[in-house]
């Protein structure tokens, strides 16, 4: 309905569901708790909480990861997306 009023017609949905590598590939849990705490917006809730609680968060997300740590490949968390097409 909402592409058609756009102009657009045969939509197609898909869907992909897979792995991704947290922070890259070939990453270490510390590497991937840094990147979550420090490139999103997490950065700014724990700069607000001061040093100590981000220091206790990050080791508690460090701890996270390695449990979905696979040596090689990285942090590999599940991940799925809905991709839609049409045609203008």
């Amino acid at each position: 309905e909402v592409l058609a009023a756009g102009g657009f017609s045969a939509p197609g949905i898909g869907v992909w569901e897979g792995l991704l590598p947290l922070g890259g590939p070939g990453g270490t849990p510390a590497q991937a708790a840094q990147f979550i705490t420090t490139a999103t917006s997490v950065a700014d809730t724990l700069k607000a909480a001061g040093p100590d609680i981000a220091a206790r968060i990050l080791a508690d997300v460090t701890a996270l990861f390695a449990r979905h740590h696979v040596p090689g490949e990285g942090v590999l968390l599940g991940g799925k997306a809905w991709l839609v097409t049409a045609t203008a």
